[in-house]
């Protein structure tokens, strides 16, 4: 198994009957049974992927938006997010059934939030590329702005609650 996948190391939480991890940058969760998945995101860019069938989800959470030199890492978005797709499609995952909910890619340097070109909207846009490539729709989006979010992404259902921070 990748070295940068998550390992799930909270117990399960009884009020929920949900297991409990914290994504980091760089790393990618995929599920097959319930999960609470919580990370907080800034400029960085976590996508939350869902099959409303098997209920099979994943989430991943990328720090930039390419890979740079053909050093493919999950730091990067297109990597970590074509990663996110293969791994749930690996699972049994039907591509027509997946669902995106995508959080993140504020801008954290005030003197950038005017250009339009900073690194939270360009780690948006590789993330809305590369879905929009596989034909997966986006049911939910929240980025951009200033601050930052906390998300807990329940796989059992495919929601997101976010909380700017």
């Amino acid at each position: 198994m990748d070295a940068k996948v998550a390992r799930l190391v909270v117990p399960v939480d009884s009020a929920y009957g949900a297991h409990k991890i914290y994504l980091h940058p760089g790393h990618v969760h995929v599920a097959q049974a319930a999960v609470d998945i919580t990370t907080v995101v800034g400029s960085c860019v976590s996508v939350c992927l869902w099959d409303r069938t098997s209920k099979l989800a994943g989430m991943n959470h990328f720090v930039l938006p390419t890979t740079l030199n053909g050093a493919a890492s999950l730091k990067h978005g297109d990597f970590a997010t074509q990663q996110l797709i293969e791994r749930l499609l690996q699972l049994g995952a039907a591509p027509g059934n997946l669902r995106a909910r995508l959080f993140g890619g504020s801008c954290v340097i005030e003197a950038f939030r005017s250009s339009g070109n900073d690194l939270g909207s360009k780690n948006a846009a590789v993330a809305r590329r590369v879905l929009g490539q596989h034909r997966i729709p986006i049911l939910q989006e929240d980025v951009g702005g200033s601050a930052g979010r906390k998300l807990v992404f329940h796989t059992d259902d495919g929601s997101v609650a976010v909380k700017l921070l």
